[in-house]
């Protein structure tokens, strides 16, 4: 990930309180400036509010924090709009309040009614500003200072401000929110990946299973039957591989698996598929029919053969026996490999370690 991107995520919060603080800081100026000392004062407190909460918040104590950040929003407009008699835009902050809620308290143990709640009261303070200032109440007029004609450039200065924020608060989540999407989608066509891979291969030796190793058989049988070539399957075995789990144990066994699955993936040509098709047996798909099959499967026989498998202080040597059929003699795939199945037999019990041929090939 981009490290700009990494920091607006892994920071948020403090990047949210940062933000609260420029603010208050910039008021306790505009409000010195036009003689609202008292104001001022109160910025002055909740700028080493959060000052604190910068060199405090962790992820232990992270809701709590955002609770009190939000708490203090909502109280600093009523504020402003009492002492004033007007909100001096400070209702932006209440509405940015609402998405923010979502955006940095989320969890798997945060309740939908615990958002739910604190939007509705965020709601509901800005509605009460607005008919408050609107209405101004007669009961309340001896309790606020009317500014707006008294103090137009601070009400200017200040809406500018609040916008400001604001609309910098409402393009971080956007970006943001932005880059969480992109990262789910990543990650779920990974996850994707990953079980396409688990269900189409075979965990011990990481070969194609029969379910991935069919889908390839098919594609060539469609070429067999619109005439453009035949196709070989080979099935071959590990000859006498119960006896190595016998006197060895199967973690020996699993290395020779390993090793052979290795080993001949190495020397099949690109146009061929290699699968595991269960046990000590394995199956090879060839795209193209001819000589050239043959000698392959001589050339992994022979290598093989004088290949020694290593496991901790042992030496395995072990043979291979193939069965050869092709689509020449079958149209049906699982006849075809029926019949490469029965070569593979005949060569087990006449001698093994030998590729075996069907007829018809």
């Amino acid at each position: 990930m981009n490290l700009r991107y990494y920091t607006l995520l892994k920071h948020k919060e403090h990047i949210l309180y940062a933000v609260c603080l420029l603010s208050h800081a910039i008021c306790i100026f505009l409000n010195l400036h036009y003689g609202f000392t008292f104001i001022a004062k109160y910025n002055m407190g909740v700028v080493l509010f959060y000052g604190v909460f910068i060199l405090l918040c962790s992820n232990r104590h992270k809701q709590f924090f955002i609770n009190l950040a939000y708490t203090e929003i909502l109280f600093y407009s009523l504020f402003v709009t009492f002492i004033t008699g007007c909100d001096f835009g400070t209702t932006l902050y209440n509405i940015c309040v609402i998405p923010s809620l979502f955006f940095f308290i989320y969890s798997a143990k945060t309740r939908l009614l615990y958002h739910v709640i604190l939007s509705s009261f965020a709601a509901a303070v800005t509605i009460f500003m607005i008919w408050f200032e609107y209405a101004r109440p007669h009961a309340l007029t001896d309790f606020f200072i009317p500014v707006i004609s008294a103090k137009p450039d601070l009400y200017r200065y200040h809406l500018i401000l609040t916008t400001v924020i604001s609309v910098l608060i409402l393009l971080y989540l956007a970006v943001t929110t932005q880059i969480n999407l992109q990262r789910a989608a990543l990650k779920t066509k990974r996850h994707e990946k990953e079980l396409e891979y688990i269900v189409n291969h075979d965990p011990l030796t990481g070969l194609m299973n029969r379910r991935k190793f069919y889908q390839h058989v098919k594609k060539c049988q469609e070429k067999k039957l619109s005439g453009t070539g035949d196709y070989a399957i080979t099935i071959f075995d590990i000859d006498s591989f119960k006896s190595v789990n016998d006197i060895y144990g199967h973690e020996y066994g699993d290395a020779v698996l390993k090793n052979i699955s290795s080993e001949v993936s190495a020397l099949l040509p690109k146009s061929s598929w290699l699968a595991r098709w269960g046990g000590e047996e394995f199956i090879i798909l060839f795209e193209n029919y001819g000589q050239e099959v043959l000698d392959v499967l001589e050339k992994i026989r022979s290598a093989i053969e004088n290949t020694v498998t290593v496991c901790k202080d042992k030496q395995i040597k072990i043979t291979l026996t193939f069965g050869v059929s092709s689509s020449r003699e079958n149209d049906n795939a699982d006849k075809i490999i029926i019949d490469a199945d029965n070569q593979l037999m005949y060569g087990k019990k006449n001698g093994k370690n030998r590729v075996v041929v069907s007829k018809g090939y």
